[in-house]
Order: structure tokens, then C-alpha cells, then sequence
């Protein structure tokens, strides 16, 4: 029996030193190239998450519905019709990692739950259509194991902007809904995936029904990407993740450097796609942000109510008209 103790502490040892030196010297890129693929899987094909509430646990009336995008990706959304008669609908998606609903855990443990933004809209009298992203909730899509439905990697707004155009088709398609006033609410991901909706499809959102978007917290992808790798494992490993993404499936997520994507080096370039009023908001101060407070875009029409506040720098380039 002691010889087996022995040998099993033994055994124990060998493996944590071994994975020791494999983390801290990284013979021949092993660990770089076990973590990188690790993250690329997270990435297109993250952890699925339910939608534990429905509009019904805050007394709205809804309707299951299917929204089906071009490249044949069934979406799983809500339709909530205004408590009286109303002439405004209001399309809502949601950021990477959670659903329509929210999630209970979140990003790092932090909560977000949708549902009550929604009944503030809901007993303004708007109509609602919020849907989950392709990958993500009850829609269909995501990759091998993962997948439901027709196969469909998630691409942190690059491939959602499908999900996007269709969420519009359908309200403009819809009896009820086709002859509606139209605003985006789009969340993180969800608004990176709306800028490029509008830069792909710019005769689908020329229709003058719609009347603007509010992009709460747009992401700047590759530095988003780049902060979360570091804070996880301590490694400068974004450029080998976005060239393993691009090599397995075909797109990445540089909006930084990808000039094709926004011709402005960065996601901001995305708002530059856009002929309609916008207010967008995000936080955050760290090297890259002066500010990067609430603003508006271009010039805002007359009968526009909403009032913001400084303009937000990015890397000294001042690109939000500031609105006092």
C-alpha cells in the first residue's frame, strides 16, 4: 500500500511539473496552439444558454414566432404587440454570451437580464420583435456537438448581420406590422451585426420606415477579444486567434486592420454605413478611450427630443458630434 502511495504522488508530481513546463516554455508551440484552438472553438460555437423567462412572467402578451434568414437559419424570437394599437415597432437583439432573455450568470459572473427594458418599451406602446442570434437560445445553428438545426458558427456580428436583415424582412412583411415606423435596439454584438446589415444590404435599410438605432455598448472586436485572452491566461495570443478563425471558417474578427469590413480601421467606421439618426452608447476609460460617454452621430433631425452628452474621442480622432 505505501509503495502505491508513493507511486501515485509520484505519478501526480510528474504531470503538474510536466504541464508547468509545458505552460511556461511552450516547446514547439504547444500550448499557444492548444489554447488558440480552444478559443476559436468558444468563439464560433460558444456555450448555449436557455431563456428561463418569457415576456409572459411580466404580464406582456407574446407570440412564438420563427424568423428565417436567408441562408436558411431558423431564428427563435418573441412578437410583442402594444397593449393599444401602435404604429412604431421596435426590433431588439442581444449581445454575445446571452440571449433575448438575458443570462443568469452572464460575462464573468455579471447578470443581464432584457426583460424588464422590454416592459418599459411595451407599456410605451411599441411593438417588439427580439429574437435570439443564430447559435445562440432556441434559434438554430452553432457547430458540430453544438449545433441545432442547420449548422451555423457565431461570428460576433460578422455572420449575424443575416439575422439582422431577416429580423427586418419579417416585420416588413408582417400583417400587422409592415406599415410601422422602425428602430433597432442593438446590443454589443448585436449592434456590430446591425452596422454591417446596413453596409450589405443598403437598399434593404434605405426603406425610410426605418427611423434610427439605439447601439448600446458596440464592441471594438479585436481589442475586446485581445483584453478578454490576456485576462484569462496572460498571453498575447489574439492574432494567432483571429488567423486560426480565419483559416477554419473563413472569417475573423479584425475590424481594427480589416479595412473591407468598416474602411475606417475600426467598428466605429461601420457608422459611417448609416443615413439615419443614431445614439449609441458605451463606457469605458482605459488608454484607448479618452471618453467614450453617450453621443450622437451626424446631425440629428429637428424633431428628435433625445439629448446626449460630449462628443467621444477614439485614439485623439473625434467621431460623434457633440450634443450639449
Amino acid at each position: 500500500m505505501k509503495k502505491f502511495v508513493v507511486w501515485f504522488f509520484s505519478v501526480i508530481s510528474f504531470v503538474i511539473v510536466s504541464i508547468a513546463i509545458l505552460w511556461f516554455t511552450n516547446p514547439l508551440d504547444v500550448r499557444d496552439s492548444i489554447l488558440v484552438d480552444q478559443i476559436v472553438k468558444m468563439r464560433v460555437s460558444p456555450k448555449r444558454l436557455g431563456n428561463p423567462k418569457n415576456p409572459g412572467d411580466y404580464g406582456m402578451n407574446y407570440s412564438n414566432v420563427d424568423i428565417v434568414t436567408t441562408d436558411m437559419v431558423r431564428l427563435s424570437a418573441w412578437e410583442i404587440l402594444s397593449p393599444q394599437p401602435s404604429d412604431i415597432t421596435v426590433i431588439v437583439n442581444h449581445p454575445l454570451t446571452t440571449t433575448r432573455y438575458g443570462s443568469e450568470t452572464g460575462l464573468d459572473g455579471v447578470a443581464a437580464e432584457f426583460l424588464p427594458m422590454i416592459k418599459h418599451l411595451h407599456e410605451a406602446n411599441y411593438n417588439v420583435v427580439m429574437y435570439d442570434h443564430r447559435g445562440q437560445g432556441d434559434s438554430d445553428g452553432g457547430i458540430g456537438s453544438k449545433a441545432k438545426g442547420v449548422e451555423a458558427p457565431v461570428g460576433a456580428g460578422v455572420t449575424e448581420w443575416q439575422d439582422v436583415a431577416a429580423s427586418l424582412r419579417y416585420v416588413l412583411e408582417h400583417p400587422k406590422f409592415s406599415d410601422d415606423q422602425i428602430v433597432f435596439l442593438s446590443q454589443c454584438m448585436g449592434a456590430n451585426a446591425t452596422f454591417l446589415a446596413w453596409k450589405n444590404e443598403p437598399q434593404l435599410f434605405s426603406n425610410p420606415q426605418i427611423k434610427g438605432i439605439i447601439a448600446n455598448q458596440p464592441t471594438i472586436s479585436y481589442k475586446m477579444t485581445d483584453r478578454f485572452i490576456k485576462a484569462k491566461t496572460g498571453l498575447n495570443l489574439v492574432d494567432k486567434v483571429l488567423d486560426k478563425q480565419v483559416e477554419k471558417f473563413g472569417f475573423g474578427f479584425d475590424y481594427k486592420h480589416n479595412e473591407s469590413l468598416t474602411g475606417q480601421h475600426h467598428n466605429l467606421g461601420y457608422f459611417y454605413n448609416l443615413s439615419y439618426n443614431i445614439f449609441s452608447y458605451h463606457h469605458r476609460f482605459d488608454e484607448e478611450h479618452e471618453t467614450y460617454k453617450l453621443g450622437f452621430f451626424k446631425e440629428l433631425d429637428d424633431g428628435l427630443s433625445l439629448s446626449g452628452s460630449t462628443s467621444t474621442s477614439y485614439k485623439d480622432k473625434t467621431t460623434w458630434t457633440a450634443i450639449e
